[in-house]
């Protein structure tokens, strides 16, 4: 049934919203230290053993990993953008103006709550085709830029907010850790996507894992073109706005 143009576009707009499994209450939740930015890293650049390679061609490479305690698999995807540096990327990953530019499927999205110069609470909802209920996040997320060894992470988890109550005709999704790893090249950027993320509702989770494996090359050609076409669009859009450059 899958194979239908609503079923592609189905899965298609569910890989893009997962974009994590108790989710911490706002009085338990801690500002990442350089432990949790050490554990994502390691799960970015870890060897590839236990992991099982579900897509591979010129570009891209993905792979998934069975969760012992969690019912949706890991997912992670590499490529090397050989004409776009490392701090290009990082900015339109950050720019939450430009993604409402090329997110066709965000409704909305928005700070509720800085942390630090380095975190924030915010709230993401994206669109499902009919009759799936659309989906929405509440995560805290997190990004450092390691200079000595040109790394750049962002990486996410769903939290629990008094700000972010669950919202009528919106499946609350939940984010147990998903990011992006980046590291510059002499020519371009390595970039690596890692995902564990639950949709919830109905949908059964070998659906989910299935067509999670299924989809990351279609973020890294979005990733691609906009990133591409980041540095004109940005020049006429407040052009010294970059927040996330500011560090503690």
């Amino acid at each position: 049934m899958f194979k239908t143009a609503k079923g592609f576009h189905f899965c298609y707009c569910l890989y893009y919203l997962l974009a994590m499994a108790d989710i911490p209450a706002v009085s338990d939740i801690k500002i990442p230290d350089d432990a949790k930015f050490d554990e994502f890293r390691k799960r970015c650049l870890e060897d590839i053993e236990s992991w099982s390679e579900v897509y591979k061609d010129e570009r891209y490479q993905v792979w998934s990993r069975k969760s012992p305690d969690f019912p949706i698999d890991e997912i992670k995807a590499r490529t090397v953008y050989t004409d776009i540096e490392a701090d290009v990327l990082y900015d339109v990953l950050h720019d939450h103006e430009y993604r409402a530019e090329w997110d066709e499927n965000m409704l909305e999205g928005y700070v509720i709550e800085l942390l630090n110069k380095n975190s924030e609470i915010g709230y993401y909802s994206g669109k499902m085709p009919s009759p799936v209920s659309n989906r929405d996040f509440c995560n805290l997320r997190s990004w450092k830029v390691f200079g000595d060894s040109k790394e750049y992470i962002i990486f996410n988890y769903s939290v629990k907010h008094d700000k972010c109550p669950e919202k009528k005709n919106f499946v609350r999704a939940q984010s147990v850790l998903s990011g992006y790893y980046i590291r510059a090249l002499e020519s371009g950027c390595e970039f690596i996507y890692y995902s564990q993320s639950d949709p919830k509702g109905w949908i059964p989770s070998w659906i989910i894992n299935f067509f999670l494996s299924k989809f990351p090359p279609k973020l890294l050609d979005k990733l691609h073109t906009v990133s591409l076409e980041y540095p004109a669009w940005k020049s006429t859009h407040n052009p010294e706005y970059k927040p996330w450059l500011e560090t503690e």
